[in-house]
């Protein structure tokens, strides 16, 4: 009887044994499939990383940017506000909208008048060693002075705009100056320079100058008019002409 106890313990024991040989090989299972799966997220995290270079960066500082500019407008916002808590209401009152690019007149309520406008998207340039800012005030205002019929003179940065565009210089025209027509380089008279030792010319016979409101260009001795509302070419240059002309 006492064998068969013993014999019965023994096997229990080696049973007992063999489940908690079992339960060690599971977990060294599993411990080497989270190494491995751990490994693999390693190598795609790798790969990603090589794939996508500094975007990662990239994108945290575009965020970055984007929230101080956000913080910045709402800032604007609040100013703006402040500013105007006094401004009264009127019957009548001008809606500038710089989401859809139009302008909307109201009078109690009611919209008598829309039209298209132009606002600012915020975009700048650098004109003359200075920086424009190219952007729509937001918020309440008031009309303190209106022009009727007014005269809109292009301004310069419309020129150095469409210069740009089509790969060109600008230069300026004033009064009491000759350029080049077919350079835009200042022209040079013919009393200058050794050219006048032998009554010629010292450069183009094209030039261009301010004559009264218009730019006239002389071709030969002969004089013509250039036609108004059009941008004045000169070679690879683009005329900027004195604004009352």
């Amino acid at each position: 009887m006492k064998r068969w106890i013993g014999f019965l313990g023994s096997w229990a024991l080696l049973v007992l044994a063999l489940g908690l040989a079992s339960f060690a090989i599971a977990g060294e299972v599993i411990n080497v499939r989270d190494l491995r799966r751990l490994d693999r997220v390693a190598v795609i995290d790798r790969m990603i990383a090589e794939r996508t270079g500094n975007k990662a960066a990239e994108l945290r500082e575009t965020a970055a940017r984007k929230t101080a500019e956000v913080n910045a407008l709402q800032a604007k916002l609040q100013n703006v506000a402040q500013q105007t808590d006094d401004v009264p209401d009127t019957g009548q009152t001008i809606i500038v909208s710089t989401a859809e690019n139009k302008v909307y007149v109201r009078q109690n309520g009611q919209t008598v008048f829309d039209a298209v406008c132009s606002t600012g998207k915020g975009t700048t340039m650098a004109v003359d060693g200075r920086t424009l800012v190219f952007d729509t005030p937001i918020g309440k205002l008031k009309v303190v002075s209106k022009e009727e019929n007014p005269q809109w003179v292009p301004p310069d940065w419309h020129y150095v705009e469409q210069a740009r565009k089509n790969g060109m210089r600008v230069v300026r025209l004033d009064r009491g100056q000759t350029l080049d027509a077919s350079t835009g380089d200042a022209a040079r008279s013919s009393d200058q320079g050794v050219w006048s030792w032998f009554g010629g010319s010292s450069g183009s016979s094209r030039t261009m100058k301010v004559r009264g409101d218009t730019i006239v260009v002389n071709e030969g001795g002969v004089e013509r008019e250039l036609p108004p509302g059009q941008l004045i070419v000169a070679g690879d240059a683009l005329v900027i002409p004195p604004v009352d002309t």
